[in-house]
C-alpha cells in the first residue's frame, strides 16, 4: 500500500472531518467544489519519458544530487531509490510509451506551510539567496527560509483500474505511475534548478522527501489533494482513496514542492512536455 491510500494526516482533524466525504461507491457523481489557493487550474498534457530523460541530462546539474541508497523494487522502495534505478540511457521499452498528467499549482497557506516544514525541515535553516550557477557545470545550490514563497503541485495520472481494487495487476500499474512521476518530477526539479530554484518531490510510496532531508513527518498525498483540490473522499478498507471528477477512483496522486513562481513552473512544464 503507498501513501497515495493512507489516512494518517490532515492540514487540521476538524478540517478533514468536514472535507472528508463518505460515498457509498465510488462511482457516485461527486459535484466539484473551489479549489484552495489555486494560481493555476488543473491542466492535463501528454510526455514522453525519452524526452524526459533527455531533458535531464541537458539541464546543469543539480548542487544537491546526493540520493538515498534503498532496497530495489518499485512499490516496497519508491521514488528515492527509482530516481537511482530507472533506466537513464532512454533504452528500456516504457521510455517510448507517452503518458498523460494532470497537474495544478497553489500557494502555500502559513498554516499549511507549517505542516509541510515538518516534511521539509530545511525551512527553517537555509538562507534566502539565489546564488548564480556554479563553474563546472553544476547548477548552485538553491535554497530557501521561512519568508521564502513555496508552491504546492498536485500531479494526478489516470489509471485503468480503480484504486480501490487490489492485486498484482493494480500494484503492477501503481509501479508504472510512480516510475511516470518520477521521470517526470526529476525532470521539472532539473529545469527549475537550473534557473535558481529549490525544488523537491515527496515519494508517494512513503511520503518523504526524495532530495531532501527529512523532516519529523511525512506528507501524504491524499490529505493533500483532499485539502488544495477539494476533491471527495471515499473510504476503502479503512484507507482514504480520493474521487476524482473526471477519473473517480482511477488515478495516481503524487506531489512537487517549489519555491519557483506559477509562471516560471509553467514554462518549464511546457518545455517538457511540447519537445515531443
Amino acid at each position: 500500500m503507498t501513501v497515495a491510500n493512507t489516512c494518517h494526516w490532515a492540514p487540521n482533524p476538524t478540517d478533514h472531518l468536514k472535507e472528508s466525504t463518505s460515498l457509498a461507491s465510488p462511482t457516485r457523481a461527486v459535484p466539484p467544489r473551489e479549489p484552495r489557493h489555486q494560481l493555476v487550474a488543473p491542466r492535463t498534457l501528454a510526455f514522453r519519458p525519452a524526452d524526459l530523460l533527455a531533458q535531464t541530462r541537458r539541464a546543469p546539474a543539480p548542487h544537491d544530487t546526493k540520493r538515498p541508497v534503498l532496497p530495489t523494487t518499485a512499490t516496497a522502495l519508491g521514488a528515492a531509490a527509482l530516481v537511482k534505478a530507472i533506466p537513464q540511457d532512454g533504452g528500456d521499452a516504457e521510455t517510448s510509451r507517452g503518458f498523460i498528467l494532470e497537474y495544478s499549482v497553489h500557494a502555500c497557506s502559513p498554516r499549511f506551510r507549517r505542516e509541510v516544514a515538518l516534511v521539509f525541515p530545511q525551512f527553517r535553516t537555509l538562507n534566502s539567496t539565489k546564488p548564480a550557477p556554479a563553474k563546472g557545470g553544476k547548477g548552485a545550490a538553491p535554497t530557501i527560509t521561512e519568508t521564502s514563497d513555496l508552491y504546492i503541485v498536485p500531479v494526478c495520472q489516470p489509471t485503468h483500474r480503480s484504486l480501490v481494487a487490489v492485486g498484482a495487476e493494480i500494484e503492477g500499474e501503481k509501479d508504472d505511475k510512480l516510475i511516470n512521476f518520477v521521470r517526470w518530477a526529476d525532470c521539472l526539479r532539473a529545469l527549475l534548478a537550473a534557473r535558481g530554484y529549490w525544488a523537491d518531490f515527496t515519494d508517494p510510496c512513503s511520503g518523504y522527501p526524495v532530495y531532501s532531508p527529512r523532516g519529523a513527518s511525512f506528507y501524504p498525498d491524499v490529505a493533500g489533494c483532499q485539502y488544495l483540490l477539494r476533491y471527495a473522499v471515499t473510504t476503502a478498507d479503512g484507507c482514504s482513496v480520493l474521487v476524482h471528477p473526471r477519473w473517480d477512483t482511477s488515478f495516481y496522486p503524487a506531489t512537487f514542492f517549489t519555491t519557483a513562481p506559477p509562471n516560471v513552473i509553467e514554462a518549464a512544464v511546457q518545455q517538457m512536455a511540447t519537445s515531443q
